[in-house]
């Protein structure tokens, strides 16, 4: 994980953890699940969603009790299907102040 991100991750005890896949793979899928188990165990979650226009998957995610930053990156970013360091700096700041606990943090594939 770049320093930038990592660090502050770090100073807060926040778990990170990248999903990445070809489209159409089950990422959602599989987020959804875990974030209902995390939601039932009241785990606090966040999810930084990057999507090249639409914000289908991230509204596939709400409801589950997680903070969710929209990244779409066709605007600014270039329509790249990654995330980078800069672009997630943007979202975090959308997710909430850093505290204690987990973090989902998605990169669409």
């Amino acid at each position: 994980m770049p320093r930038t991100i990592g660090t502050p991750f770090d100073a807060h005890n926040v778990q990170a953890i990248n999903v990445m896949s070809s489209p159409g793979s089950g990422k959602t899928t599989v987020l959804q699940h875990v974030l209902a188990a995390a939601q039932a165990a009241g785990i606090r979650t966040g999810v930084i969603e990057g999507d090249i226009e639409t914000s289908l998957d991230a509204d596939r995610l709400d409801g589950y009790g997680a903070q969710i930053s929209l990244l779409n990156t066709g605007n600014g970013f270039g329509g790249e299907c990654h995330l980078d360091a800069p672009m997630v700096a943007a979202a975090l700041s959308k997710v909430g102040s850093f505290r204690a606990g987990p973090c989902a943090y998605r990169k669409r594939g």
